[in-house]
């Protein structure tokens, strides 16, 4: 009944003079309970009431920071707290509310919400949005210098300048190789260099491409990889008909399971990302596809020289099997006009 928040340490009351409202007297007025909590409660009500009643939307206000939770600060704006919540501190992402703002501040902030008695507020709509100037100075095609922030399943966003985002799509980070997670290219705090490809300005959205700026290998492969070289990559992926290695930035390779069955080697999901040795077998410069084998594969029989295909043609006339020679068939027809002549003896001639 001492407050209408939860007192720590009441200790800290003694000594100071407060109002009081009796709540309770006992018959033989020996017992007396005091609450101060219930004038506070009246106080604020009336003082509730008159905030609300000259609080719009958009207003610009001083306040001072009450109490501080994971997701906001209350802000007491003379009778009834507002909520400014973190999101809402700086244009710039916050970690904490205490990197911004600590109990007993006052603070300027604007009114962006009333809703009953929840009022809520916001820093950042004090400030112009550094996001509708950077639209206004950069275009598609600049190359800028980011730092990246956090990476997700389908990219990395990253700074571009204090409150300017801009996200790097996972099929935009290397060029000819497929990314499975963005953290196998860039890690949160990295700095690198990316060309903007594209700009949503309605939607304040900007869309970045690490591989715009590789230099595509395959214009001179042969400066990089030669069949029958051994070379080192890293397995990217595994799929039903072989194994993706990357040997290099734009350089991916596939290892057949044809050429896997004929090696001691074999592969599971946890050899992904781990670096393997193969040797290129083929190169195919118009599809620019790779074709990889295991360095213990095992070769197929070579095709048969020339003198080994006559032996083996010698051998095959000697052991044919050989030709029946028939004797010419006689028209059947023959018989069927001529007339044979039987025996006066025999029984049947009369037939």
């Amino acid at each position: 009944l001492a407050d209408v928040r939860y007192i720590a340490n009441p200790q800290e009351m003694i000594g100071h003079y407060f109002d009081f409202e009796i709540a309770e007297i006992s018959s033989d007025m020996k017992n007396i309970v005091l609450s101060r909590k219930s004038l506070m409660e009246k106080e604020i009500a009336e003082a509730r009431k008159v905030v609300m009643e000259n609080l719009n939307v958009g207003d610009v206000v001083s306040g001072k920071v009450s109490r501080i939770a994971a997701f906001g600060a209350f802000i007491d704006l003379g009778g009834i707290d507002g909520l400014l919540h973190v999101s809402q501190m700086s244009w710039v992402k916050v970690d904490t509310p205490q990197d911004v703002v600590k109990p007993g501040d006052t603070v300027e902030v604007k009114v962006i919400a009333i809703d009953r008695d929840k009022i809520s507020l916001s820093m950042k709509e004090l400030v112009v949005d550094p996001m509708i100037q950077a639209l206004e100075e950069i275009n598609e095609g600049d190359v800028v210098s980011c730092r990246i922030l956090r990476n997700e399943s389908f990219g990395s966003f990253c700074e571009i300048k204090p409150g300017v985002e801009g996200l790097i799509p996972i099929s935009e980070m290397l060029l000819n190789s497929k990314v499975m997670d963005p953290s196998e290219v860039v890690n949160v705090g990295d700095l690198v260099e990316a060309q903007i490809i594209r700009i949503n300005r309605p939607e304040k959205k900007i869309s970045l491409s690490l591989k715009a700026l590789q230099t595509d290998p395959w214009e001179h492969i042969e400066e990089h990889i030669k069949e029958d070289d051994v070379v080192e990559g890293v397995v990217e992926s595994l799929t039903n008909f072989g194994i993706f290695i990357r040997i290099q930035v734009g350089l991916t390779g596939l290892l057949p399971k044809s050429k896997l069955a004929r090696s001691k080697s074999s592969y599971t999901e946890e050899d992904i990302n781990k670096t393997v040795s193969v040797r290129v077998s083929q190169i195919d410069h118009s599809r620019k596809r790779i074709s990889l084998e295991p360095l213990d594969v095992v070769q197929h029989t070579s095709a048969p020289q020339p003198q080994q295909q006559q032996q083996y043609s010698n051998y095959h006339q000697e052991n044919a099997p050989r030709e029946r020679k028939q004797q010419p068939r006689q028209d059947w027809r023959q018989y069927s006009s001529s007339k044979q002549e039987v025996p006066e003896d025999n029984p049947f001639s009369k037939l």
